[in-house]
């Protein structure tokens, strides 16, 4: 399991191919949010590890694309939302779709970056202060939401504060409350995630890439331990 997760977070330390991180984007309101809704059912569904959900919700998305009266220069930034979007809705396996939804995300706050607009930033709930697996999962839901934002207004600050967030725990107990599944797998799992995210802080090239990770790290032990959100 460990060299699995190195190997995801050493392609992550590399950049992908495509355009720079944008900067953050002053002006915030609402935008198209029937696609916004639909990504994140995908990206939510992905942390689940529902393969056919995240294809509901893919399907959904592509379908709605290209919107119409869009000035004709953002026929490209829409052409890589709707060609992310088609990926995931095609994705034979979680793996495949987690990279497809990251993309998806990066796409989005390029287009966003490009317009001068942003999705409003709503904060995430407060993560749960409780010690163990309860508190430690509280910081991941919480982290994904910030990681999330991060991509799709963009804003770097977002994703700084998710990697703060998770700072403030581990999973370092086999067995943690009580539950015989959780061990070193799972907690090698945990560790991944905190990387992962750091590694979207220190090297900011291709994150959609790197949240994909982040995604398919969370589905892994969630599909490990027969556990995980049931919805964020």
């Amino acid at each position: 399991m460990r060299w699995l997760l190195m190997a995801l977070i050493a392609c992550s330390t590399t950049d992908a191919a495509g355009p720079p991180t944008l900067p953050s984007v002053p002006e915030t309101r609402p935008v198209t949010p029937e696609h916004g809704t639909e990504a994140i059912a995908a990206r939510d569904a992905t942390i689940r590890g529902d393969l056919d959900a995240i294809h509901a919700a893919a399907a959904k998305l592509e379908g709605r694309l290209p919107w119409p009266n869009f000035p004709a220069t953002y026929d490209a930034r829409q052409a890589a939302v709707k060609a992310a979007a088609h990926d995931a809705a095609n994705a034979t396996n979680v793996s495949d779709a987690a990279e497809a939804v990251g993309r998806i995300a990066q796409a989005c706050g390029e287009c966003h970056a490009e317009a001068g607009i942003a999705p409003m930033r709503s904060s995430p709930p407060a993560p749960d202060a409780a010690d163990g697996i309860a508190g430690e999962m509280s910081r991941h839901k919480a982290a994904a939401e910030l990681l999330w934002l991060g991509l799709i207004r963009p804003d770097d600050q977002a994703i700084k504060d998710a990697s703060a967030l998770l700072q403030a725990g581990h999973i370092t107990t086999p067995g943690s409350d009580g539950d015989p599944n959780l061990g070193q797998a799972e907690r090698e799992l945990d560790a991944g995630v905190h990387e992962l995210a750091d590694v979207m802080v220190s090297n900011p090239g291709g994150r959609g890439a790197k949240y994909g990770h982040v995604l398919v790290t969370c589905a892994t032990c969630h599909l490990v331990t027969g556990g995980g959100p049931k919805s964020l």
